[in-house]
């Protein structure tokens, strides 16, 4: 995994849940860029997807997709909360970029 702390979050990035996102999004497709996951038999995907639109309205928008394997027992209790399932995707460092 690629291990965080509270203090590695920027201020900049843990203001709003929208902001968190696309920080960690934006993280995680720095981190993970070349990693395919197989989601149907035969067909390899990327597990980190992210780009930038402009919509119809001429807004651009921050667009991600993320695939983040469970582990086998994710549903048994439902007690844990299922972020705690999330399995590692790849073990690269946080980029520095990202800490400030």
């Amino acid at each position: 995994m690629t291990t965080i702390t509270a203090a590695s979050i920027p201020t900049s990035a843990s203001a709003s849940l929208e902001k968190l996102t696309a920080w960690a999004l934006l993280a995680m497709g720095r981190c993970n860029p070349d990693i395919d996951v197989l989601e149907e038999d035969g067909v390899a995907t990327r597990a980190v997807q992210v780009g930038i639109i402009i919509d119809s309205t001429g807004t651009p928008r921050l667009v991600g997709r993320i695939s983040i394997a469970l582990s086998a027992d994710y549903a048994e209790n439902a007690a844990t909360k299922l972020w705690v399932k999330a399995l590692e995707l790849g073990t690269v460092a946080l980029p520095t970029g990202f800490t400030t």
